[in-house]
């Protein structure tokens, strides 16, 4: 039931949770607590215990445990009026509440970011495996980076974009690594609109060239300045 995907999610409950003044030393300490967890090698009071010591939070240990203990019950679809209207629902999409993501979370853990129908199945409330998907790789993934664009993003960006095209926006995702393809579509757009100041090239200076006077104006200048 283990899943490698959440290695990340337990390190960013450290990093969220751990008190300012804790070391590297007790996150990574705290974090090999979690993963202990994740695998059921410790209990869940060691588990609430190891981290209250070690970075001054039971937060951590608490959500891994809240996965664990996510009810197997499916939350129940949307009423149904005719298989037309299921099908509409189902392609809209509608915002995921807290305890959707729970469940989202709690079955990836069972059955892998592989088996997405399997998920969907588990989270319930009418989510199909590829709203699921998206919900991890674009929203709850830790290793997807919500904050501004380094120039060097931008640059492998558009030079991903002179490879593959304006269409391959998964592929690109996947080569730059921390940003989702969405991320990436919507970036661009922004950078084509002219929105994001930090992208423009350095305008080159303009070096004007030097006016040529000719001999006879300059001859005319100094005979009018000796008469005055």
């Amino acid at each position: 039931m283990y899943c490698d995907q959440l290695n990340s999610l337990a390190m960013s409950y450290v990093n969220e949770y751990a008190a300012r003044d804790v070391s590297e030393e007790n996150k990574e300490e705290a974090y090999q607590t979690l993963l202990e967890l994740l695998r059921q090698n410790i209990s869940y009071d060691h588990a609430i215990e190891r981290c209250k010591r070690l970075i001054a939070s039971v937060e951590p240990a608490e959500k891994i445990i809240t996965i664990f203990k996510t009810s197997e019950k499916p939350i129940p679809n949307p009423i149904r009026k005719s298989e037309k209207s299921v099908k509409n629902r189902r392609r809209k999409s509608h915002s995921w509440s807290n305890y959707e993501d729970q469940r989202l979370v709690a079955g990836i853990y069972r059955y892998g970011i592989n088996n997405w129908g399997n998920v969907a199945d588990f989270v319930g409330n009418g989510r199909t495996k590829a709203q699921c998907s998206q919900r991890w790789h674009r929203g709850i993934d830790p290793s997807i980076c919500k904050g501004p664009w380094t120039v060097d993003e931008e640059n492998l960006l558009i030079e991903l974009l002179h490879q593959y095209g304006y269409k391959s926006w998964k592929t690109i995702a996947q080569l730059i690594d921390n940003r989702s393809d969405v991320q990436c579509r919507y970036h661009f757009g922004q950078m084509k609109k002219g929105k994001l100041s930090d992208i423009h090239a350095p305008k080159k200076e303009i070096k004007q060239a030097p006016v040529f006077i000719p001999p006879q104006t300059k001859a005319l200048k100094v005979e009018r300045s000796i008469h005055v």
